[in-house]
């Protein structure tokens, strides 16, 4: 705690001074492994016993080399990021910036479901507790059905399982229910605004949007929008709740196991951060590469008479030959970055469960904690990284996904071109409309002209009676 305490003032400090001289920049990015490297390097060793008190290896075994050393590693670690930060991360980084805009507007489009939003995620919050006391309750069967067998105690453990498992399982269809019955408003809401803003808009905005796609506005890209919040939200702060409730009651059944398994966490995002990113690239090129293929086999087919005049038919199937491995090694590149991802995880996981094994051992041994307890901490950590993974996928999948909202709010907000016309229906109206170099050309076609009047004039007369309504004259 002392080092920690340390550090930490360490870190403020600088960073108020930087700030105040205005020096901080990207050396704010710096500060926290420099202040921080020392706790944070002791903080794991200190999860082992005895290992707090051996001395360190190598260079580091005085102190001021060992600090040198460290600040030594995190100087390389920032030139790096910094050399590595191309023109393309920051053009990403706009684009997240975009979607974030996007994702605040959605949420104040959702304002009105607000008492919906609140229950829903009261009903979340209990069903999320429930499942998380459940194998606590577990591992209170194992201990009394190893020790002295009580009969009221194991009587009302199962009655509490029970009473839990029934209970999050209403509190989760009641949760679903709210959340089916917000996307359901939010749909009709946003079909309405949709369809009113298109019904204002100016016929020159007609001609230059298509109808399909203005159907596929109201259909497919507002059903996405409303799915957005209820399914994002249901995901992600189940997950989110289910993650802090693991982890509280990990920390009350044995706090060194407990921070000895977040050593897995930033190894299983980073290995999935990498992955994503590679298999991403992988797949446009596999998509290029079939695409290139199939421009082959259109070329060939499409112009067989000029193939078989020069009579390349050889060449043609060389060439489709070339295609068709590429794809194939391409899918193998796929296939084997994603086996070996998956025995990153899988050795990951092994090793870890080893270790707990072991400091679960040691623990049991020494009478920190029971057989039942170890029980439930292991159940408690199957779970934890299975949703600590759904919370770094929704993270990023949530704001990639919120592009379907761009065009739609584009369309709200839009602006029509002409004025709307008048409502007023005067009993008589009569007069004389005189065109002086009148043109009129569709938005689509501008450079044809439909219609012109010559620059000496034309006179026309009008009038209406009763009902009909006087539209404002425009010359």
């Amino acid at each position: 705690p002392g080092l920690w305490l340390e550090g930490t003032l360490r870190l403020g400090g600088l960073w108020w001074l930087l700030k105040v001289g205005g020096l901080l920049g990207q050396v704010g990015a710096l500060l926290p492994p420099l202040c921080l490297e020392t706790p944070l390097f002791l903080s794991p060793r200190a999860l082992v016993p005895g290992l707090l008190s051996a001395p360190l290896v190598g260079v580091a075994a005085a102190p001021w080399s060992g600090r040198l050393v460290g600040y030594g590693a995190a100087w390389l670690s920032w030139a790096m990021w910094a050399l590595l930060s191309s023109p393309e991360a920051r053009e990403g980084e706009q684009g997240q910036e975009k979607n974030t805009d996007l994702m605040w507007r959605l949420l104040r489009l959702s304002w009105p479901d607000l008492p919906y939003l609140v229950a829903a995620f009261f009903f979340l919050v209990v069903a999320v507790l429930g499942e998380t006391v459940i194998p606590y309750y577990s591992g209170r069967v194992i201990d009394i059905l190893r020790g002295d067998f009580n009969p009221d105690a194991f009587a009302t453990a199962i009655f509490f399982m029970c009473l839990f498992s029934i209970g999050s399982s209403l509190c989760a269809g009641c949760r679903g229910s709210c959340f089916t019955f917000i996307m359901s408003r939010t749909n009709v809401r946003v079909r309405e605004q949709l369809f009113s803003s298109l019904l204002r808009q100016d016929l020159g905005f007609f001609q230059e949007t298509k109808t399909g796609e203005l159907n596929s506005r109201l259909s497919s890209d507002t059903k996405l929008m409303s799915c957005w919040l209820p399914l994002n939200a249901n995901v992600l702060l189940r997950s989110l709740v289910k993650v802090v409730g693991l982890y509280g009651f990990m920390l009350s059944l044995s706090p060194r196991l407990a921070l000895l398994s977040l050593l897995k966490v930033p190894l299983a995002i980073t290995a999935e951060k990498v992955y994503n990113v590679r298999h991403q690239a992988v797949l446009r090129e596999i998509q290029n590469a079939v695409a290139k293929a199939g421009q082959v086999v259109q070329e060939a087919v499409g112009g067989l008479q000029t193939v078989r005049s020069f009579g390349a038919e050889e060449h043609e199937v060389c060439l489709y030959k070339k295609a068709v491995e590429r794809c194939r090694q391409l899918r193998w590149q796929r296939d084997l970055e994603r086996a070996l991802y998956l025995l990153f995880q899988r050795m990951l996981h092994l090793g870890m469960h080893v270790l707990m094994l072991n400091c679960g051992r040691q623990q049991i041994q020494a009478g920190d904690l029971t057989q039942g307890g170890l029980l439930s901490f292991l159940l408690y950590q199957e779970d934890l990284g299975h949703y600590v993974q759904i919370l770094v996928y929704m993270c990023g999948d949530m704001l990639s996904n919120i592009g379907a909202a761009e065009k739609v709010f584009q369309y709200l907000e839009r602006k029509p071109n002409l004025h709307p016309p008048g409502t007023l229906a005067p009993p008589t109206l009569q007069g004389l409309v005189e065109f002086q170099d009148v043109s009129f050309a569709y938005p689509n076609c501008p450079d044809q002209s439909v219609l012109k009047v010559p620059e000496r004039g034309h006179k026309e007369g009008m009038w209406t009676h009763g009902s009909q309504a006087a539209r404002p004259l425009r010359s």
